[in-house]
């Protein structure tokens, strides 16, 4: 499967990305909402993680931007938290995520996560 991890902690996108090769699984990282743009409508993943805080736009607003490229309109995005962050996710009325993954991530959960998404 191709995924897309979007997250502006390079520990954290590094110690993803390292789960998800070594579950033989191929990655596009990005460090911002702006390069997930630039590279999702070119690499065209089957599942995005992305956090939600990052600097330059958050998780919400990339994520429904993303819904608007055609080819990507149906592409499963699972937003990365931590408990703080669920907290903000109940501001959102619509937040442009299908799933959630909490933070600190083990290898099990992400990969029930790509099960689900993958049937």
């Amino acid at each position: 499967m191709k995924i897309m991890v979007v997250n502006d902690v390079e520990l954290n996108c590094k110690l993803i990305s390292w789960m998800l090769e070594s579950a033989k699984h191929s990655i596009v990282a990005a460090d911002s909402g702006l390069e997930a743009l630039e590279l999702v409508a070119e690499n065209t993943p089957d599942l995005v993680f992305m956090n939600t805080k990052m600097p330059d736009m958050d998780g919400f607003q990339t994520s429904r931007l993303i819904r608007q490229i055609p080819s990507c309109k149906y592409i499963p995005i699972i937003f990365l938290l931590t408990t703080l962050d669920q907290a903000t996710l109940s501001e959102y009325p619509t937040p442009g995520a299908d799933d959630i993954l909490n933070i600190p991530i083990n290898d099990h959960q992400l990969l029930e996560k790509i099960r689900k998404y993958s049937a």
